[in-house]
């Protein structure tokens, strides 16, 4: 892979640029969702659009996806 890299640095290397987004899409997505809440409260049928139990858990569902989803496959490597 990479001359004189350890394995750790390589690892590391993956991981970093592999979660370089997840943060802030995270944030952006909160942000959007947000944002469209009055187009939602249209579309959904007995369902509160403004739920922060359902904003929490989708949240932490997705922070704790993304470095899975790095770890992962760097393992291969």
């Amino acid at each position: 892979m990479a001359l004189g890299a350890s394995a750790g640095k390589i690892l590391g290397m993956i991981l970093g640029q592999g979660l370089g987004p997840v943060i802030p899409g995270a944030m952006a997505g909160v942000a959007s969702s947000f944002a469209l809440m009055p187009l939602m409260q249209t579309l959904l049928f007995g369902v509160e659009s403004d739920d922060p139990l359902a904003f929490g858990t989708i949240s932490a569902f997705l922070l704790l996806v993304g470095p899975l989803a790095c770890y992962l496959p760097a393992l291969c490597m």
